[in-house]
């Protein structure tokens, strides 16, 4: 049995060497990647990558997916903290025009 996992694995790693050798005789000056956004997904990117670049990258879902989802969450979090003090700065300066009204009306 583990003369089988050796085998598996070696076979693997000669697998990784030998796909390592074809990239790297690419011309890496030359590679344009285009259409890629800010905001783009890092699944959408890592595909656009591939096919226009024709390296393949392997990757977890599960873990894309946590990646895109503390993202999103942090996200929505910068937007209520943002939206929150933009209302306590609005009351504030509300609160300061009243005193100052109230002052011109004594």
């Amino acid at each position: 049995m583990s003369h089988l996992k050796f085998s598996a694995s070696f076979i693997t790693l000669l697998l990784v060497i030998i796909s390592l050798q074809s990239v790297k005789s690419q011309d890496y000056n030359s590679l344009m990647i285009s259409n890629i956004h800010e905001n783009t997904p890092l699944k959408t990117y890592l595909d656009q990558l591939t096919s226009e670049s024709g390296i393949r990258f392997f990757y977890d879902d599960k873990l894309i997916n946590e990646i895109e989802l503390k993202k999103t969450r942090n996200e929505v979090t910068q937007e209520a903290v943002s939206s929150y003090l933009a209302v306590v700065l609005m009351n504030d300066i509300v609160g300061t025009r009243r005193k100052v009204l109230r002052g011109m009306q004594q």
